[in-house]
């Protein structure tokens, strides 16, 4: 699962996971993880990423690697606790702590990330819309999973995105009952009700 991100001069990684993830680790300019759940960071690929020294920006884990060399990288270590603002190459992120469920509260890390002018919105498993917000203004792309009972409508209208597209429903290690078509339907029925169309992302598929 997870996203890969290819910009003009960037290559980078939103909670990847897949079998042969560390392959892409020297090609990988830096690496974003939502939050502490197996199923949105390889163990493996942190390590390998930090040994290089690159910045892995995550709500849990220490980059120390990525402050040895200050010249070759000057954004440093990647481990952040709520509201910051990292510049790596053309590529800008935002991050700040949303809520996983009504008990894992300021467990997920959302970034906003700013390429020029276009604008991306990665919320991860965010399951309650009240900390939702865009530093940026409305994003282009906003990339959510709606199976962790967050209000669709609500998150729909309140972000506005010009593209919504619900990923990480497919994933194998989640538990069969919440990988249903009706929660794909209920999920898309709620964002078209604000009128926001919805796409929902499959394996391996091209987002241009």
């Amino acid at each position: 699962m997870g996203y890969l991100v290819k910009t003009r001069e960037s290559f980078f990684s939103i909670d990847l996971i897949h079998r042969r993830a560390t392959e892409l680790v020297d090609k990988l300019d830096f690496a974003l993880i939502t939050h502490n759940h197996g199923d949105h960071y390889d163990l493996k690929v942190y390590q390998a990423l930090n040994a290089q020294g690159k910045t892995v920006i995550s709500n849990f884990l220490d980059n120390y690697g990525a402050r040895g060399d200050a010249a070759k990288n000057p954004v440093g270590g990647g481990f952040v606790m709520g509201e910051k603002i990292f510049k790596i190459k053309d590529v800008e992120i935002s991050t700040s702590l949303v809520d996983h469920n009504a008990y894992l509260l300021d467990f997920t890390t959302a970034f906003e990330i700013r390429v020029g002018g276009w604008k991306l919105y990665h919320t991860g498993d965010c399951g309650i819309a009240d900390k939702l917000k865009t530093r940026w203004g409305r994003p282009d792309v906003w990339t959510f999973f709606p199976g962790c009972g967050i209000d669709v409508a609500a998150a729909a209208g309140m972000i506005r995105a010009e593209k919504l597209i619900f990923g990480h429903l497919w994933e194998l290690n989640h538990r069969t009952g919440r990988l249903t078509a009706p929660l794909i339907r209920c999920a898309v029925q709620q964002a078209q009700s604000v009128n926001v169309d919805p796409h929902v992302a499959f394996w391996g598929e091209r987002i241009v």
